[in-house]
């Protein structure tokens, strides 16, 4: 047992590491944009020409989850004013938005927030793979164990990037509704896939 502990502490020189480091490099960066262009979003639904205010607004909030329930309280209250008037789906569209990012914020969270570890294989002594290590009781590590981590991972990021397009097409038939009609709601990723599914 001692003789496998340096193992796990070796983990980001373990050459199986590296796609694992680029997938979690992915999904954080899409995760990060994703904010940006829901906060770009808000700006749309403030009605504001200068944006400085309502961005100011949203990255004052010190955690993503605050940002989300600030647009959710935004696009509540403009449900029957201003732009959302001559969109009638809007409010709809963009509460479900919300909600599909809800729907990925914990697998996101435990990606980023879970240890990983080099384990040995029952195939071999020389036989490693990369898992969720949860020998000090990491309740984000326990919930991958079992799972395919670069499906995991690439799921969370493909599903974010999604999204993120489509609050971005939504902003700008927000902003500028004669040039841009109102989008449908695009067909997600599935997980393990990197199709898209209704």
């Amino acid at each position: 047992m001692v003789s496998e502990i340096p193992a796990v502490f070796d983990l980001h020189k373990h050459e199986d590491y590296e796609p694992y480091a680029l997938s979690l490099g992915k999904l954080i960066h899409s995760w990060n944009h994703l904010h940006g262009a829901l906060g770009y979003l808000l700006w749309m639904i403030l009605s504001v020409q200068d944006g400085s205010v309502p961005l100011a607004i949203w990255n004052s909030a010190t955690s993503d989850h605050a940002q989300r329930q600030m647009l959710k309280a935004a696009t509540s209250a403009s449900r029957n004013t201003g732009r959302f008037k001559s969109l009638p789906r809007a409010a709809d569209d963009i509460e479900w938005l919300i909600q599909e990012v809800e729907k990925i914020r914990h697998g996101r969270n435990d990606a980023i927030h879970a240890p990983l570890g080099v384990t040995k294989t029952r195939d071999g002594e020389d036989s490693f793979i990369i898992t969720p290590w949860d020998a000090f009781g990491s309740l984000r590590a326990k919930s991958l164990v079992g799972k395919d981590l670069l499906k995991e991972f690439d799921w969370y990021r493909a599903k974010s990037d999604v999204l993120s397009s489509h609050s971005i097409l939504m902003g700008a038939c927000l902003a500028f509704p004669k040039r841009h009609p109102w989008p449908n709601r695009p067909l997600l990723p599935t997980l393990g896939t990197s199709e898209t599914s209704g």
